[in-house]
């Protein structure tokens, strides 16, 4: 009887356990590398591993899942197995916590300071084209905006958006990581959506409450950028108030321009996005005192519209061969786009 009481608890304390592992798995993959560095010490000391790296590989990091016997061999007490377990979950959830805070940023950044401003178009998977921006323009003087989009259709999106968390999080003043309509699968549903499709329900649930939080807009002097359309607000300040699923946020992540004549052209029929024409751009612009708007979004569209004001710009093969992305010297002034560096990476 006491034989199968203990079964009984082993079997149970064995559930608990892999669950844990599943969340602590879900946890370590968004964790920086200072984070693992501190779980790897602490999981070393627990088990009888040889090394930190060997005892992650053998549990959290290979969902490992452990059988009645080789558990009670490497471990000597269920109890004490579940519990290192989870503070191994709550010392990456706290991790997850401090990021997240990280990302809760105004909807609308104002950047005062810089020599020179990198825009980045989609890059949708496109780890390749991230980590060559990063390198290459990633300067003390200098600010590089990624404006949306950096999940599905690429082969990459998970290490992407990891990578480009991680570089944020060490250089929270120099990196902005704008939202796009990839950003947004948890209000508004899309296709092809592979990255969010193929997500656990945790990691589902960690990445959106992430994305969700980022900013929609950058304005420095007289140039404003953001994912798609401008925002129908009666000024700047607005744009700080608007909520995800919101019309306006429809128009920042979903909408699209066309240059001819017009306001609000209604949805596109074959896209099922909103359209906007010259009249609106126009209209928003002075509204805001702007003169250049820097977007991405719209591969079909002309890359210079609106007497050369507006600009739309991308960052990943996905679309097109010729990657771009564009500089704003902060030194020299701008009257249209045609007045920014667009280098090809």
């Amino acid at each position: 009887m006491a034989a199968a009481t203990t079964r009984k608890n082993v079997v149970l304390a064995m559930k608990v356990m892999n669950r844990l592992m599943v969340l602590a798995k879900s946890c370590w993959t968004i964790s920086s590398a200072s984070c693992k560095l501190r779980v790897l010490a602490l999981f070393s000391r627990w088990v009888n591993f040889t090394t930190p790296e060997v005892a992650m590989r053998a549990t959290i990091r290979s969902g490992m899942s452990i059988t009645t016997t080789n558990f009670l061999a490497i471990f000597s007490s269920p109890k004490v197995l579940i519990l290192q377990l989870y503070l191994i979950l709550k010392i990456c959830q706290a991790h997850y916590e401090d990021k997240y805070a990280i990302m809760t940023i105004p909807k609308l950044i104002k950047i005062e300071k810089a020599e020179k401003v990198i825009f980045v178009g989609d890059t949708h998977g496109d780890f390749d084209a991230s980590q060559k921006v990063i390198r290459d323009y990633l300067k003390p003087a200098d600010i590089i905006v990624f404006l949306g989009d950096y999940v599905d259709r690429g082969s990459h999106s998970k290490e992407n958006l990891d990578f480009l968390l991680e570089v944020k999080e060490k250089n929270p003043n120099q990196i902005y990581l704008l939202q796009g309509n990839h950003e947004g699968h948890h209000i508004l549903k899309f296709s092809p959506a592979e990255f969010w499709q193929n997500l656990s329900k945790d990691e589902y649930q960690k990445y959106s409450s992430i994305v969700e939080k980022f900013p929609l807009a950058v304005i420095i002097g007289d140039l404003i950028a953001l994912h798609g359309v401008l925002p129908d607000v009666t000024n700047l300040k607005e744009i700080n108030q608007i909520k995800i699923g919101s019309k306006e946020w429809q128009q920042i992540s979903w909408g699209d321009f066309s240059d001819e004549k017009g306001g609000d052209l209604g949805i596109d029929l074959l896209t099922g996005r909103p359209k906007f024409g010259r009249d609106y751009f126009s209209k928003l612009m002075e509204r805001l005192d702007k003169k250049v708007l820097i977007r991405s979004h719209q591969p079909d569209c002309p890359q210079f519209m609106f007497d050369d004001r507006c600009l739309t710009i991308f960052t990943s093969s996905a679309y097109t061969k010729e990657r771009t992305i564009t500089i704003l010297d902060c030194q020299k002034g701008i009257k249209t786009a045609r007045d920014l560096e667009i280098i090809r990476i």
